[in-house]
């Protein structure tokens, strides 16, 4: 199977000179929700615009925090991002009158990658190490058609994760 990765840009956000390390000492680090209790500043990546729109309606529902504009203006950040697995293909062919029309198309899967990242320790000047503070991935994306609902993990996800800060934040 081919993947075709959007955590590509997922890398390229987290390594890049901007806010995190790009060298050889820039493997991410783990952490923890509570890590993010007294933080309210985020910045949201989706490579789906429509995906961002859900996040941002999801963290505007009684959430504390405030979306940024810039990544170095945020104490923390969301990503998410899709990947594609091409599962097979099927043709579809006929005759019709004079006309022999014969078509391929390649299936696909979409998975969901999302990230709660925040700066970790810092390797040089302007720079840190990504910290991982929660995760979930290969989420199964379902996009809508006339026999099945739309089912995309930003929505989700963004709901578990703003329930286990707010359980942080309570206590």
């Amino acid at each position: 199977m081919f993947k075709y990765l959007s955590t590509t840009i997922f890398l390229m956000i987290c390594f890049s000179g901007f806010v995190f390390a790009q060298d050889s000492n820039s493997a991410p680090e783990f952490g923890e929700v509570v890590e993010l209790k007294d933080l309210k500043k985020v910045y949201v990546y989706a490579d789906d615009l429509e995906m961002r729109k859900l996040i941002l309606e999801e963290l505007k529902k009684g959430s504390q925090l405030e979306v940024v504009g810039k990544i170095e203006e945020a104490d923390f950040f969301i990503f998410y991002g899709t990947s594609f697995y091409a599962t097979g293909s099927t043709s579809f062919g006929g005759i019709f009158g004079n006309i022999i029309v014969s078509s391929t198309a390649t299936n696909t899967r979409e998975f969901a990658d999302y990230y709660v990242i925040k700066k970790g320790d810092k390797i040089a000047e302007g720079k840190w190490r990504p910290r991982i503070i929660w995760g979930k991935q290969n989420k199964i994306v379902t996009r809508s058609n006339a026999f099945v609902k739309t089912k995309v993990p930003a929505k989700e996800e963004t709901k578990k994760f703003l329930k286990e800060l707010k359980d942080i934040k309570v206590k």
